[in-house]
């Protein structure tokens, strides 16, 4: 029997552009761009050199930095949906009440008569007399020796 070697590190992701992934790769290219724009938008050169150091510090950390094994984009996402969706539950049984409309009255009745119909054939079937005891007694008294 062959044996096939099972791959190991099967999450990891692939090194596409030289020691980064793909994802790295972006976050860092999307930064440079931005930066890049502003380079040309911002007209004072100390606002643009802040902003500068913010988006490169918020990329680096997006594209680079894991904690316990899951990526800073993750652990940030988990923390805003926990601040902004709410977290307290209450569950309460509502009753609705409808007047029956013309149609509904019309399918109750016909699920009516199926079941009354369904119920008449269970009530033929089981009052034919049963095969079963026939069966069991014939194969219990003709065995062939």
């Amino acid at each position: 029997m062959t044996q096939y070697q099972v791959p190991q590190f099967i999450e990891t992701e692939a090194k596409i552009i030289g020691p980064l992934t793909l994802k790295q790769f972006l976050w860092l290219a999307a930064a440079g761009a931005i930066i890049f724009i502003l380079y040309f938008l911002i007209p004072i050169k100390w606002v643009w050199i802040l902003l500068t150091v913010f988006i490169a510090g918020l990329s680096l950390s997006l594209a680079l930095v894991r904690i316990n094994g899951r990526s800073m984009f993750s652990l940030l996402s988990d923390f805003f949906s926990f601040v902004f969706k709410p977290r307290f539950f209450l569950w309460t049984k509502e009753t609705v009440k409808e007047a029956p409309s013309q149609t509904q009255s019309g399918v109750q009745q016909a699920t009516q008569q199926t079941v009354q119909a369904s119920l008449q054939k269970i009530q033929i079937s089981s009052a034919k007399k049963s095969g079963l005891k026939d069966l069991s007694t014939k194969l219990l008294f003709d065995k062939k020796e």
